[in-house]
């Protein structure tokens, strides 16, 4: 059990510090610097603090950077029919969202890759891509 837990709190490194980050900016400010901005300045430096360590691999980071993308469009796309906006200030902004939002797509990304290598896990009786294809497509249909 112990070791679950430790292996589960691994995988959510990350996540735990870019959320934290973004508890801790809601009450620290610092002069001269958009909350936004600093968040994606964080989020950027643990990335790379976690890249240095070895923590994450380049091959993780690739992952995590097409969940950041991803992400950002999903975003864009949410705030542009008006489900939700951000209304603070900053400087990276694209279409009104902030390029830190990518990084909470990314830290799923982040846990998602790193639980599937420490718990070694893998599909059993996978069906066919085909299928697997067009399941994906009905999904997609069925909320545009």
């Amino acid at each position: 059990m112990i070791d679950f837990i430790k292996k589960e709190a691994s995988c959510c490194l990350f996540p735990v510090l870019l959320f934290g980050a973004m508890f801790v900016t809601k009450y620290v400010h610092i002069p001269h610097l958009y909350r936004y901005d600093l968040l994606l300045i964080l989020a950027i430096i643990f990335q790379i603090a976690l890249i240095v360590t070895g923590y994450e691999t380049w091959q993780e980071v690739k992952v995590i950077l097409i969940f950041h993308v991803v992400g950002l469009i999903l975003e864009i796309f949410k705030t542009s029919i008006g489900m939700w906006a951000y209304p603070e200030p900053a400087y990276t902004k694209i279409l009104g969202v902030p390029l830190y939002s990518g990084f909470m797509y990314s830290s799923v990304g982040s846990y998602i890759f790193r639980a599937w290598k420490v718990f070694d896990l893998q599909f059993e009786s996978w069906p066919k891509k085909l299928s697997v294809v067009v399941l994906c497509m009905c999904c997609v249909l069925q909320f545009t």
